[in-house]
C-alpha cells in the first residue's frame, strides 16, 4: 500500500556537496538530456523532470536546486563549448571550400529562397550531418562569413549582385557603412 502524501514527513535539505553529487549522477546518466535543462518559472515545472514519488520523497526544494544548479553548470561550460566547435566547425568548413565545387554553391546561395545550411545538400558534410542542433547556429554564422567572403573575392564579377543578402548582411549596407 502506498504512502498518504498528506502525512507529513521530514526532507532533509541538501548542502551544496549532496546537490552535485546528485547532479553529477544525473549528468551521468543523462547526459544529452540534461545538456538542454533550462530554468523553470515554479515548481510545477519540476514534473517536467520527474514524478511526484522522486518529488515527494527527495523534497522539491532540493531538486529545485540541483535543477538550477544544472543549468548554471550549461551556461557556465556552453561559452567553452562553443568556441572549441566553433574552431573545429571553422576548420572543416575552409577544408570543404578548398573544393571549388563547394564555393561555387555557396556562392550561388539565394538568401531569399532557402537557408544557408540547405546549401549542401544531406550527405555532402559527412562529418557536419550528425551536428546537433545546438551547434547549427555556430554553422551558419561560419557559412555566413565564408558566403561574404567569397563575394568580396568575387566583386568584380559579373555574378555579383548588390543587395543579394538582406538587411544588414547585405554588401550595400555593408559599404554605406565602411564609407
Amino acid at each position: 500500500m502506498a504512502e498518504n502524501p498528506m502525512n507529513v514527513h521530514d526532507v532533509v535539505i541538501w548542502d551544496a556537496a549532496q546537490i552535485q553529487a546528485y547532479a553529477d549522477a544525473l549528468r551521468s546518466r543523462f547526459f544529452d538530456r540534461c545538456k538542454y535543462i533550462r530554468n523553470l518559472e515554479g515548481y510545477d515545472g519540476l514534473y517536467i523532470y520527474w514524478d511526484a514519488y522522486d518529488i515527494y520523497h527527495i523534497g522539491a526544494l532540493n531538486l529545485w536546486r540541483v535543477l538550477h544548479h544544472m543549468v548554471f553548470e550549461n551556461q557556465y561550460y556552453a561559452q567553452e563549448l562553443r568556441d572549441i566547435t566553433s574552431i573545429w566547425i571553422n576548420d572543416y568548413v575552409q577544408r570543404i571550400l578548398t573544393d571549388r565545387d563547394n564555393c561555387k554553391k555557396l556562392l550561388d546561395w539565394n538568401p531569399e529562397t532557402e537557408g544557408i545550411l540547405d546549401v549542401f545538400k544531406d550527405g555532402e558534410l559527412e562529418e557536419l550531418d550528425n551536428l546537433e542542433q545546438f551547434y547549427h547556429g555556430i554553422l551558419r554564422h561560419t557559412l555566413l562569413s565564408e558566403y561574404m567572403r567569397l563575394r568580396q573575392q568575387h566583386r568584380s564579377d559579373s555574378q555579383f549582385l548588390v543587395g543579394k543578402l538582406p538587411g544588414k548582411y547585405s554588401p550595400a549596407h555593408i559599404r554605406s557603412i565602411v564609407d
